[in-house]
């Protein structure tokens, strides 16, 4: 039980005693709290006696190396563990560790007995004598697998869909709608014809290339997508590095925070200059066959290919 008791030379002081039993108690909650708390983050906890070089781990430690609990340990059989091209890898980060009196943090791949694939996660600390020795180096390591495989496939998909939007001559665009910022991919810079160290990523700036006929549209479909939480518009651009008139078209989903405010939009931007040309030519055909047709005096009838007549100017009407 705890002993209380008044200092002497400090009467307003208290101070407390533990018996050995109590201390020893104290030391086992510990122990214990630790034990559950490592456990519940899936970690496995290990010890390196580096002058005898042997490897105390704990069984989830060994689970991490596919190996048994009761194996003699030391530092090269747990190498032989480690993928063959990662292995230096991991050697070299230890030793720098050591030498350089710093924590030894690597993630690396090991190879199970039964063939299997695994990443996982390690971090150590080592002690030193009052000489500057290093006498052991604990730690902890954790399985990472899981997280590697959604990272690998998550690159595989930016990857694709990177290759998507360069085939399609489009880019992505990143705008923080808090701070107004945007992020741009090459693509888009190259869209505006300007180098992303030129770019700032401000609103002003960006808006200052657009041409001022077309400002109030963008502001009107901004507006809506706050309320949709789509973005859709096209407008015209000043080209920045060739002066050229071109026209952009824009795709975006609005994100929201848990108040249901809008802070972030993604999307993606395409150069759709050669469709409006060709809109304009064929809205441009349209309309002198138009005037043709209407004005000519000779008699014109436009027919289906069963003979159907389907229009007839004035001039046949007229018949």
């Amino acid at each position: 039980m705890a002993r209380e008791s008044k200092t002497p030379d400090s009467p307003g002081v208290t101070s407390f005693s533990l018996s050995r039993d109590e201390l020893l108690a104290a030391l086992h909650e510990s122990e214990e709290r630790l034990s559950i708390a490592v456990q519940a983050a899936e970690l496995g906890v290990w010890e390196w006696d580096i002058p005898n070089d042997a490897v105390s781990p704990s069984l989830e430690a060994m689970m991490q190396f596919g190996l048994y609990p009761g194996e003699p340990m030391d530092i090269k059989r747990l190498l032989e563990a480690v993928h063959p091209d990662d292995r230096q890898f991991a050697r070299a980060a230890m030793k720098s560790a050591i030498d350089r009196h710093r924590d030894y943090e690597v993630q690396f791949r090991t190879i199970w007995p039964d063939g299997s694939l695994h990443w996982v996660s390690t971090r150590g600390r080592t002690f030193y004598d009052s000489g500057g020795q290093p006498l052991r180096m604990t730690g902890v390591i954790r399985d990472i697998t899981v997280q590697k495989n959604v990272e690998d496939a998550l690159l595989g998909y930016a990857h694709r869909w990177q290759l998507a939007l360069t085939a399609g001559g489009a880019g992505s665009f990143d705008w923080d709608l808090l701070s107004g910022t945007r992020e741009w991919s090459p693509e888009v810079h190259a869209l505006y014809g300007v180098a992303p160290e030129s770019y700032d990523g401000s609103f002003e700036q960006w808006r200052k290339w657009v041409l001022p006929d077309d400002l109030s549209l963008i502001d009107a479909a901004t507006e809506e997508s706050f309320r949709s939480g789509e973005f859709r518009c096209d407008w015209r651009i000043v080209r920045q590095n060739d002066g050229q008139i071109r026209w952009l078209s824009a795709r975006g989903k609005v994100l929201y925070d848990r108040n249901n405010a809008p802070m972030r939009m993604l999307g993606v931007k395409i150069d759709i200059t050669e469709n409006k040309r060709a809109e304009a030519a064929r809205r441009d055909s349209e309309n002198r066959f138009r005037a043709l047709f209407d004005n000519s005096l000779d008699a014109i009838f436009l027919t289906v290919p069963d003979g159907v007549i389907t229009a007839a100017n004035p001039a046949a009407c007229a018949l």
